[in-house]
């Protein structure tokens, strides 16, 4: 994915065939609960369809094939879920990996901890070839969807400016409700959406937003009419209004930034 499977002299290992999806119940003395066990070839919306069946939802990525257990999980992996359940990394339970030297091991929290640490989190296809994933499921719940643009038209490039840093230090609200909001902006446009809302229902959803628009309207912005809508789960969400991310016509990069930049200096953070 955007070249991250590739490096210069490395070896390269196909492993998008491993297709195994398993939905248990997981107990140890750190988790007990809904599971999953799958294959490293196991792209997210498969994973995500498989766990819908079984009234199951999962972190996964937005790209809906990015491979679950690859670099997205071993790299950290933001979620539209994020909000609510935390990191990809955040749900491993266990590795089945091959070293370097050929072994197959089984990492946990204790059990060859270093590699389990490593791995979860600690970048994609650094310390072995990842033969399996287990990690938490959680039950579905309805999730609440929006979305809503606007322009440079009509307004000066500096009360744009502002809009988009009005944009920032509102998304702090956003996330105190388990929610992740996606932006796309350029210097002439910018796109709220999909926020995405589990456990929020839609009427809650308008009233987190309002704040936002609120201040749009005080800034003289003109913004296109929010959609907000509710959906049974978050498979149904995710496929009516996730934006469709093209391979090879965007570069695409990923910071996590303290609270205090947006809370702090949100005018800062959009001139960035």
């Amino acid at each position: 994915y955007n070249g991250k499977s590739t490096g210069a002299g490395s070896l390269s290992i196909w492993t998008h065939h491993l297709k195994d999806i398993d939905f248990f119940d997981y107990q140890d003395d750190h988790y007990a609960g809904k599971a999953y066990k799958i294959g490293a070839g196991v792209q997210g919306i498969e994973l995500y369809e498989a766990g819908n069946k079984v009234g199951l939802t999962v972190v996964s990525g937005e790209c809906p094939t990015v491979g679950v257990a690859g670099g997205y999980t071993q790299g950290g992996g933001h979620s539209a879920l994020s909000s609510k359940y935390g990191l990809a990394a955040d749900q491993v339970l266990a590795w089945e990996v091959f070293t370097g030297t050929g072994d197959l091991l089984t990492a946990t929290r204790t059990n060859n901890t270093d590699l389990f640490w490593a791995l979860s989190g600690g970048g994609g296809g650094t310390y072995g070839i990842v033969w399996s994933l287990t990690a938490k499921a959680h039950i579905d719940i309805p999730v609440a969807g929006a979305n809503v643009s606007w322009t440079n038209e009509g307004i000066s490039q500096e009360t744009f400016s502002k809009s988009v840093a009005a944009y920032h230090a509102w998304t702090p609200t956003v996330v105190d409700a388990g929610a992740m909001s996606l932006g796309f902006g350029s210097n002439v446009s910018f796109s709220v959406g999909p926020i995405t809302a589990p456990g929020v229902t839609a009427e809650r959803l308008s009233k987190l937003l309002q704040p936002l628009l609120d201040q749009l309207r005080d800034l003289g912005v003109n913004y296109t009419t929010p959609v907000i809508r509710q959906f049974p789960g978050y498979l149904e969400q995710y496929n009516a209004m996730m934006p469709e991310l093209d391979v090879a016509v965007a570069q695409y990069g990923g910071w996590l930034l303290p609270r205090s930049v947006v809370l702090d200096n949100p005018d800062g953070l959009a001139a960035a």
